[in-house]
């Protein structure tokens, strides 16, 4: 009885090494894709923080509305201004709410199939920063076609 019970004693402790092994190496390759991971993670992020501003019910209708009239004239509001006073607020609230405060922003709007000015909003640096994350979607207008683009970055 006493070889038996050494038997499974060796065979349980053969197991647990097998399990230790296994765990030692994957963690040791998962920090490997740790980085592509975080990659797709902020990728993510940044388009559905895009989507979310735009599609924000304001009193002047949606924000993708707004930027519209602030783009083509038009709307319930003085579009721009609307924009300009509280855009931000949004923003800091959306990323407040998602536990990102540590993030810096910067909002273009460029027409994509006409001639015309950009629109922008935020901290124009973070465009122009190395470490820098961003979304891009259409917003459509009779015809006309304006390219917002979201940039997030950490703040340093």
């Amino acid at each position: 009885m006493e070889g038996q019970t050494s038997m499974i004693a060796i065979a349980i402790a053969i197991v647990m090494l097998i399990f230790i092994a296994i765990f030692l190496l994957s963690s040791s390759l998962g920090s490997q894709t740790s980085q592509t991971l975080k990659a797709e993670y902020r990728n993510l992020y940044a388009h559905n923080a895009l989507l979310s501003v735009l599609r924000t019910e304001t009193e002047c209708g949606t924000m993708s509305d707004v930027m519209k009239a602030a783009y083509f004239g038009g709307g319930k509001c003085d579009s721009r201004k609307f924009l300009d006073s509280r855009m931000p607020g949004f923003m800091q609230d959306m990323l407040n709410a998602t536990g990102h405060t540590d993030f810096d922003w910067f909002i273009e709007a460029s027409p994509q199939n006409f001639e015309g000015v950009s629109l922008s909003l935020g901290n124009p640096a973070v465009k122009d920063a190395k470490e820098k994350w961003d979304a891009r979607t259409l917003i459509n207008w009779e015809g006309y076609q304006l390219e917002a683009k979201l940039y997030l970055m950490t703040k340093v």
